[in-house]
This record gives C-alpha cells, structure tokens and sequence, in this order.
C-alpha cells in the first residue's frame, strides 16, 4: 500500500466543502485557450506591419453554416519571428502570452493567413502575360509552324509588348 495518502485529503476536504456523494468537479484535461489572447493574436496578424493583402486571392470561412470569402493576408515574417515578437509586445504590456505551439495552432486555425510564396500577388494581366510568355517560347522552338501558329506568334509577340509596358508602368 502506497504512503501517499493526498487523495484522501482532497477526498476529505470535498465532503467537508460539498455534502456527501456530491459531484466531484472536473480538473482534467487542459484548460481553454483564452478568447481574448486568441483575438489579440488575429489582430497582430492582421496588422500591415506583419502581412499583406493578396491582390487576387480569397478565403472561404464558414461559420454557423454562412460562407463568407475574406481576402488572403500573407505572412511577412516567419512563424517563429512573429511570435517572438508578439511576446516582446505582450511582455511589454505585461498581459498574459500563450506558448509557441498553441501561437502556431492558432495561426493554422486561421484560413485567411498564408505563407508568402513566389509570385503570389500577380494581377491577372501578369498571369496571363507569363502563361503567353510560356507559350510563345513553345512555339518559337517548334521548328516547322503552320499559318495558324505564325499568327498566334504574332499575337503573342504583340501581348508580350503590352505585359512589358504595363509592367514597367504598374509598381510590380
């Protein structure tokens, strides 16, 4: 038989505070993360400083059965220099910080905020000047073309200038 008899004491002080075979309150399990630190987080991501919009993409979010189609917000930093500075500011304010992991979890619960990659935030016109681009470089190395290819060159050719000056115009 075990020496260590707490169980006993916890089990005596609820029937003193409770009456006997009152339910016992459950204390397992991890407490819920706090509504206003998860919401200090969303703001901090939101915030310029830290992401930016995308130019063409949205976000699906459902809640309570609506859909509603938010813009895409891309990180600027990484995961961890986002934390570590959202700590430095809560430090600061001397107010309560969560751990990284649940910071991390957090952020993937939120659909909206992605990973910057390459070449995210093209306008259309750049996207479709890169597929043509792509195209007429196909049919450049094609050694015998048809009138129809010939033509298509041309076209081509001629929405490669537009795709050059807008983008010399338009801050890309």
């Amino acid at each position: 038989m075990s020496k260590n008899y707490k169980s006993w004491g916890t089990a005596q002080d609820h029937t003193y505070e409770q009456y006997p075979g009152a339910p016992v309150p459950e204390r397992r399990g991890r407490p819920k993360i706090d509504k206003t630190i998860k919401k200090n987080i969303i703001t901090y991501l939101k915030d310029d400083e830290n992401s930016y919009l995308s130019a063409n993409k949205l976000a699906v979010i459902k809640k309570k059965g609506l859909k509603t189609q938010v813009p895409v917000r891309y990180m600027n930093k990484s995961v961890t220099s986002l934390y570590h500075f959202w700590v430095l500011n809560r430090q600061r304010e001397e107010k309560e910080i969560c751990s990284k992991s649940t910071f991390v979890k957090i952020l993937k619960s939120l659909k909206f905020i992605k990973k910057s990659k390459k070449d995210t935030d093209m306008c259309h016109i750049c996207v479709n000047g890169e597929k043509n681009l792509k195209k007429l470089n196909l049919l450049l190395l094609k050694n015998n073309k048809t009138e129809e290819e010939k033509n298509i060159i041309d076209k081509l050719i001629l929405w490669n200038t537009y795709l050059n000056q807008h983008k010399n115009i338009s801050a890309h």
